[in-house]
Parts: structure tokens; C-alpha cells; sequence
């Protein structure tokens, strides 16, 4: 068949203009990367990761939730920070505080001063390191499903005005690039699965495009598009992500190369 890139989804086509196709700008807190060091210490890196380019976190206040029953609390450790006449300091004041076993609250304020800590090409690598210890002390493995962050707000100071995200606005996300034929099927439209094609959740949102509708053809063009995952069931899991592709006639067919195994869904208020 001959193609019909998924791109005129975005552009033209009359099916899928039905809905406001735009770019969006998604932001998530998580844990990404858990580990068990050479101590036997659990290191649990907290991520902020964004669609936005770059933003200035100015405060925040977030929670990461563990199981008490596998781990004891140890510390967290503020990785924000600048180096100035060969000293490193951090840029601002963290106040970690756990009233309630399995439940570590965590304040930040920043002035900028010394610098903020900022998301860039999409991601802060590390927000702060929070450190367990395993009650059994045998344990050699961790994975991030285990925990959870829940957010307040992380507030951003990149423009003139103070920007507050808040964790009721959060999804967890993933991107993917389409080019090409999609397989050679004449697609009109993309939908998520989390329960392999039962429910189907139409992609309304697109990140970047290098499409110009004066120099090239549909199918030349490289679009990202957005996956955001909203958690109805309050507790973090993973889950296969499936995408689909809708042909002209209304039926459905997998895109498998798009398939995110064991993606990691959580609630973020």
C-alpha cells in the first residue's frame, strides 16, 4: 500500500483534526535508576524529567514513598550544587523529614544566587539521592517500581514570573519519533494501550516536528509524539505500553517498534 504518513494526522487529514492537535509539555518527578551500592545502601536517584527545553527549579516539596517493612530510612542527599574556587557547595536548602515510617518529605528553596538547578535538553540527571538501607541485608537487587514520588509542586523561575507545576497536573510520560511508512499502512491516527488493545487512548499531543509543509512530503518528516499515562489506581506499576496505528477503513493495526515494555506508571498527587 501506498503510504500515508501519519503526519497528515497532525496537519490535515479530516478524521483526526476532530481534536486540537498541539505541542504539550509534560513533567514528571520519579525514581529512575535505584541501586544497591558497594555498602549494601539502596540509592534511590530522584529525576525530574520535562518536554519543556529548560526551567530553573526555584523550590519544591515532593514525598518518595517506600515499603517500610523492606527498608529503614538513611538520608538524603542535596545534588544540586556549583564549585567555586575548587569547593563544592549546593545552590540551595534541602530539609528532608520522615514523621511516618515509608514516607520521606523533602523541602527545597533556592534563590538562584549560586545558580538553580535546571532542567536541560528535557531532564535534571539527579535531583537529590535518597539513601536506605535493606532490612534484609542480604538483598542484591532493587527496582525502581518499588517506590513512588508523590509532588507537591516544583516551581519553575525561568521567566519573569514564577511558575508553580503542580503534582495534580503530572503523568507519567514516554516520547517516540515516527518516520517513515509506519510499516507501509495508510494511518490516519496513533492511540496507547496499557491492557494490549482492549482500550485504546488517542495521541493528541506531538512534541517537536521537523515537517514543512513547503519543502517536503509527509513522509520525510520526523515527528515526537507524547505518550501520558494517567494512573486511576493510585499506586505506582508497570505496565506494556502498546501503540496503534488507525487505518482509513477504522480498523486498528499494531506498531510493535513503538511498544514500551515494563513502563513505569505512577500517581504524582
Amino acid at each position: 500500500m501506498k503510504l500515508k504518513s501519519i503526519l497528515a494526522f497532525c496537519f490535515g487529514c479530516a478524521l483526526a483534526m476532530a481534536v486540537s492537535v498541539a505541542a504539550y509539555a509534560a513533567t514528571e518527578v520519579k525514581v529512575e535508576g535505584a541501586y544497591i551500592d558497594e555498602e549494601g545502601y539502596v540509592n534511590l536517584p530522584v529525576v525530574v524529567n520535562s518536554t519543556d527545553a529548560t526551567y530553573q527549579i526555584t523550590s519544591y516539596e515532593i514525598t518518595v514513598n517506600y515499603d517500610a517493612t523492606k527498608y529503614t530510612y538513611d538520608t538524603v542527599v542535596d545534588k544540586a550544587t556549583y564549585t567555586s574556587h575548587g569547593t563544592t557547595s549546593t545552590m540551595g536548602t534541602l530539609v528532608p523529614n520522615e514523621n511516618t515510617a515509608g514516607v520521606i518529605e523533602i523541602a527545597y528553596a533556592c534563590g538562584g544566587g549560586n545558580g538553580f538547578p535546571t532542567v536541560t535538553d528535557g531532564t535534571v540527571t539527579l535531583l537529590c539521592l535518597t539513601y536506605l538501607a535493606p532490612v534484609d541485608n542480604t538483598q542484591t537487587e532493587v527496582s525502581d517500581s518499588e517506590f513512588s514520588v508523590t509532588v507537591n509542586f516544583i516551581e519553575d523561575f525561568s521567566t519573569s514570573t514564577a511558575v508553580k507545576i503542580y503534582g495534580t497536573s503530572m503523568k507519567s510520560y514516554f516520547t517516540f519519533d515516527v518516520t517513515g511508512d509506519l510499516g507501509g499502512n495508510k494511518v490516519v491516527a496513533l492511540y496507547a494501550s496499557t491492557d494490549d488493545g482492549v482500550t485504546k487512548q488517542q495521541l493528541k499531543y506531538y512534541t517537536t516536528t521537523d515537517y514543512d509543509s513547503t519543502t517536503m512530503e509527509y513522509a520525510d518528516a520526523t515527528t515526537t509524539f507524547l505518550v501520558a499515562v494517567e494512573n486511576d489506581q493510585r499506586a505506582t506499576a508497570a505496565v506494556d505500553i502498546t501503540i496503534y496505528g488507525q487505518l482509513e477503513d477504522g480498523t486498528y493495526v499494531l506498531l510493535g517498534d513503538y511498544t514500551q515494555s515494563d513502563f513505569l506508571v505512577q500517581t504524582f498527587a
